[in-house]
This record gives structure tokens, C-alpha cells and sequence, in this order.
């Protein structure tokens, strides 16, 4: 048995120069269906039991505001928990968060004089204008649902338009993936020193009336989307631009909405490129889409415009080559001269999957410390794996990243067609 394993250890291993993980993350991978908790009228909440904390997996059906409302209704214990300290965690480190993601100084300013919660609010006055009736509908539901405001929904959706995260995202398919499918890695490298690694949610969405059925790796409460895989199929990444020189705007619609349109409505890469050419955009980020037919393409998303790249156009360099049918952003600030990814990809050739992706790439790369997802198009599934709590403080962070945790396998297909 011990020969074996070895072996297997072997087998999986690809190129790992200067890489910070010592090798692939061989952890057990977690099959069992998600467990059946509690329903509502309009929702299902499942769990799985993979890692502690398990991962919520909540079904919601119907209107915009009959989802929010089963949101609130079967994670109310969760959200109330939760609001709170992300106010608690938000004042203790925010200020110093804007001065490294190069808010202007007036904004700062404004932090120090009114506080957090007035930032957030004045946020939403900018934005306002551009979230869409089914977003403030669901949000509203969520509020009614646990007894809070609109605007305690509201303000905590505010956050992702003023601090981004580190994220790595590869899309491999072709003579480079066993099968010949397109497989997609996208990996949230953000602060795991917070609240929000205690309650893991995917969030299935199945609209009675406004698009298709889709999901979004994310928390208890927040509807955003930074990581999801739809029923059509697309799949979506999303990393900060951090070296971005141009123009900015604080008014238009916030990104994490924006990204979760192209789930929700789009069925392919270009239609989603289309939403994102044509929306009032605001900050800078990269983003990353995927679906078998056009493959991937990652987008620098920027307000002024979007410039969209393949595995043929991206910017190559020395320890950034083009590499035949994979397209990869690594976890560092771009133009990253850092050999790690793709060295592992290089030594992955021919023969990627999603084993490959969640053990030798997240493993070796140490990225997502607050969660990673990689989707199988072909089988239509997903591997995720979320962080530990942070038993400690600020300072003396005990969460163990997810890139070191066990990975859950999830059937896309059966969610998608789980009846209320």
C-alpha cells in the first residue's frame, strides 16, 4: 500500500521549481452527496461534511425576492452571525487596505472622519443607479427574512467595489487535458483572518422567470459573484488588477454583480464578453471565463474599456511563456515574473485534468487561501474547497488555507435539476 501511494504521489507530481507549496495537495477527496438539512417554501439547504466548517449548500426557486427570502429564512442563523463581525473585522484593518489598493486619498479622508458603514453607504449612493431590480429585490428578501434593513443587505455587498483579491485562474483544453475537455481553475487568494471562512456557501440559483439555473461559491448572505459555474455551462474567475494606470470610477455597476449576470443570462464566453464591453464598469480587475465550445479567455476589465486575451495574445516574457491550449494569471501582481505556475503547467502537458488542477497546481502554488473551485465541462462537475476558521486574531491567523484542505467533488448536473 505505502509503494502505491508513492507512486501515486509520483504520478501527479509536475515541474516545481521555486514553488512555495513541497508538493501536490494529497488530501482525500471527499464524493458523498450533500446531506439534507432543513426547506423552506421557496428553498433547500444541504450540507457537506468534507471539512469543518461543512459547506452550506442552498437551493433557492422562484422570483428574485422569493430566493432572498429562502436565503434569509434557512441562513438567518448564519447572516446575523456574520454582518456584525464583518463590521468588527472591517474597522480593525480597512484603512490600511485602501492605502495599499491605492484608493484616492479623500476616500480614506472620509473613512477615518464617518466611519466604515458611511463608506459603504456612499458607495451604494454611486452605484444605485446601476444594480439591476432583480439584485435589489433578492437583497431586499434576504433583509425581511432575518429582520434587518435593505441597507444592512446592502452596504455589505458594497465591499468587493473597494478592496479586490490576489486570485490565480488557468483554463487548459485540447492535446494538453486528458479527454481533450476544457477544465478551468479558479482560486481565491484573499484574507482567510476573517469571519466569512466560518459559513461556505454555494448557492444554487433556480429563477422561475430571469434566466437559466447557475451557481456561486460564496458566504452566508452575500449574492455577489467572485467564483460560479452555470447550467449552461460558463464558468467565471476573477483576480484584482493591482498595476492598472488608468481612469477609474467609483459609479456604475458594482463587478461582482456584473459577473454574476454572465452566470445568471449568458450562455456562452462572447455573450458574457459582450455584457462586460457594454456595462458601465468601474474598478479594475481581471476576469476569466469558460465554456466548452470557445474555451477560456481571461478579460482585463477595466472603466475605460476591456482588452480581451487567448492563450495565443497574452503578454509573454521569460518566465511567462505562451504555453499551446492553456491560458494562465498567476496569484502575483501582473506582469508577474514569478516561474512557479507555469512551470507546473509546463510539466503538466498532455496529460491536465481536475485531479491535476486541485492537487499539483493548488498545491504546489499555494493558491486560494480562502477557497478554489475547479470545473470538469465534460462531466459537469465541480471541486471545491473553502478555509478553516480562524481561531485566532488579526495578527495570529490559525485558518488553514484551502489550497491544504480536502476537496469536495460536486455533481453540477444533479444540482441543477434538484426540485423543490
Amino acid at each position: 500500500m505505502k509503494a502505491f501511494l508513492v507512486l501515486v504521489f509520483v504520478a501527479l507530481v509536475g515541474a516545481q521549481t521555486d514553488c512555495p507549496g513541497k508538493g501536490p495537495n494529497m488530501e482525500p477527496l471527499y464524493t458523498d452527496a450533500p446531506t439534507p438539512v432543513s426547506t423552506t417554501k421557496n428553498g433547500k439547504l444541504f450540507q457537506t461534511y468534507s471539512n469543518s466548517p461543512p459547506l452550506n449548500v442552498l437551493h433557492v426557486y422562484g422570483t428574485a425576492y422569493e430566493m432572498g427570502y429562502a436565503h434569509g429564512t434557512l441562513l438567518k442563523q448564519n447572516i446575523t452571525w456574520l454582518y456584525p463581525k464583518f463590521y468588527t473585522w472591517v474597522d480593525a484593518q480597512i484603512s490600511q487596505a485602501l492605502h495599499k489598493y491605492d484608493v484616492p486619498k479623500w476616500l480614506v479622508d472620509f473613512l477615518e472622519k464617518y466611519g466604515v458603514k458611511a463608506l459603504l453607504d456612499l458607495n451604494y449612493e454611486w452605484v444605485e443607479p446601476y444594480v439591476q431590480d432583480w439584485f435589489k429585490e433578492e437583497m431586499r428578501g434576504i433583509a425581511d427574512a432575518v429582520g434587518m434593513s435593505y441597507m444592512d443587505v446592502a452596504r455589505v455587498h458594497m465591499f468587493p467595489e473597494l478592496i479586490k483579491a490576489s486570485c490565480t485562474m488557468v483554463g487548459a483544453w485540447g492535446k494538453q487535458t486528458i479527454g481533450s475537455s476544457l477544465y478551468q481553475l479558479r482560486a481565491l487568494d484573499w484574507n482567510t483572518n476573517g469571519p466569512f471562512n466560518a459559513v461556505p456557501t454555494l448557492i444554487v440559483y433556480h429563477p422561475s422567470t430571469n434566466g437559466h439555473a447557475f451557481s456561486i461559491l460564496s458566504w452566508a448572505g452575500f449574492i455577489g459573484g467572485l467564483t460560479g459555474y452555470s447550467s449552461e455551462p460558463l464558468g467565471l474567475c476573477e483576480k484584482v488588477w493591482i498595476n492598472f494606470k488608468g481612469k477609474s470610477s467609483r459609479i456604475g455597476i458594482p463587478w461582482h454583480f456584473l459577473l454574476r449576470d454572465t452566470l445568471q443570462f449568458d450562455k456562452t464566453v462572447d455573450e458574457a464578453i459582450d455584457r462586460l464591453q457594454n456595462a458601465h464598469r468601474t474598478c479594475s480587475i481581471f476576469v476569466g471565463l469558460g465554456d466548452p465550445k470557445q474555451k477560456f479567455k481571461v478579460v482585463e476589465y477595466a472603466h475605460p474599456n476591456i482588452t480581451v486575451w487567448n492563450n495565443t495574445n497574452f503578454p509573454a516574457y521569460k518566465t511567462h511563456p505562451h504555453l499551446p491550449e492553456i491560458l494562465y494569471v498567476d496569484k502575483h501582481t501582473q506582469p508577474s515574473h514569478h516561474p512557479c505556475l507555469p512551470s507546473v503547467l509546463q510539466g503538466l502537458q498532455g496529460k491536465i485534468d481536475a485531479e491535476k488542477f486541485y492537487r499539483n497546481v493548488v498545491g504546489e502554488h499555494e493558491t486560494g487561501d480562502m477557497h478554489a473551485a475547479v470545473y470538469d465541462f465534460a462531466k459537469d462537475t465541480i471541486y471545491v474547497s473553502t478555509a478553516s476558521v480562524n481561531t485566532g486574531n488579526l495578527t495570529h491567523n490559525t485558518a488553514v488555507p484551502s489550497y491544504k484542505r480536502r476537496f469536495t467533488q460536486l455533481n453540477m448536473k444533479a444540482l441543477f435539476a434538484e426540485k423543490l
